[in-house]
């Protein structure tokens, strides 16, 4: 027997707990829940493509993860609360989304035709870009920096 393998024998007669051996989260369980989000809603896009923070908002991002595909939503409040239908992948680290249906009746909306999200879990948090695509603009929308918390779940959202 090897001596790993008497270690292990002797800990499990003893009682004594394993340590942990490389138990890494799976790759899914990293960025899967409810994340609290912070973003920059308000922007104004200047000439020289630099983009001026208005206004910060708050987003909850609920994502599912399987075999790296992506799915959930991004609910937060622009004129009133709007939930987007998000898909994507989780691949080598960065987190790829994009949402073209949401929830809103509202017309005022309607502008905004897709959004699209990237991140990258840094230090447990979530940290990236969200850009609005305007219908009938061609150019790149500015992007809007967001950074994202663990979030507890919310009674009230699962009603």
């Amino acid at each position: 027997m090897t001596r790993a393998g008497r270690f292990v024998v002797l800990a499990l007669a003893l009682g004594a707990p394993l340590p942990a051996l490389s138990q890494a989260p799976a790759p899914e369980t990293e960025i899967e829940g409810r994340w609290d989000v912070r973003w920059a809603q308000g922007i104004r896009n200047n000439a020289d493509g630099s983009i001026e923070i208005q206004r910060w908002g708050d987003a909850v991002l609920d994502l599912t993860v399987a075999d790296g595909l992506v799915e959930g939503s991004w609910t937060t409040d622009v004129l009133e609360r709007v939930v987007w239908a998000v898909s994507g992948q989780w691949q080598d680290g960065q987190l790829r989304l994009e949402g073209t249906e949401n929830d809103s009746g509202n017309p005022e909306l309607d502008i905004v035709e897709r959004m699209t999200l990237s991140a990258r879990l840094i230090d447990g948090a979530l940290e990236g870009e969200v850009r609005l695509h305007i219908r009938g603009r061609d150019r790149i929308p500015g992007a809007r920096p967001f950074t994202g918390q663990r979030g507890e779940e919310d009674p009230e959202r699962t009603k």
